[in-house]
């Protein structure tokens, strides 16, 4: 199944740009994505990251399950004053 991961922050410029393309066995997990996604060479240095998850714009945890062109979001902690 196809999903859309869109990237923001430190991985956006890792990634070079703010969205990558996943082909995923069907029933795939969130963790299971950002594994995948993370697993690429360009984004192999942001797996320390804590990152928190959306997915069509609703915030996820790991575990949840992706379906056919779901879009996850890949957050990185934010800053502020």
């Amino acid at each position: 199944m196809k999903v859309t991961v869109l990237l923001f922050a430190q991985l956006r410029e890792a990634w070079g740009g703010g969205t990558l393309e996943l082909d995923l066995p069907d029933g795939a997990t969130v963790a299971e994505a950002v594994q995948e996604a993370l697993g690429r060479a360009e984004l192999s240095a942001c797996r320390e990251l804590p990152l928190r998850y959306a997915v069509n714009e609703h915030y996820s945890d790991s575990a949840a399950s992706l379906r056919e062109n779901d879009v996850l979001a890949l957050l990185t902690p934010m800053a502020g004053g």
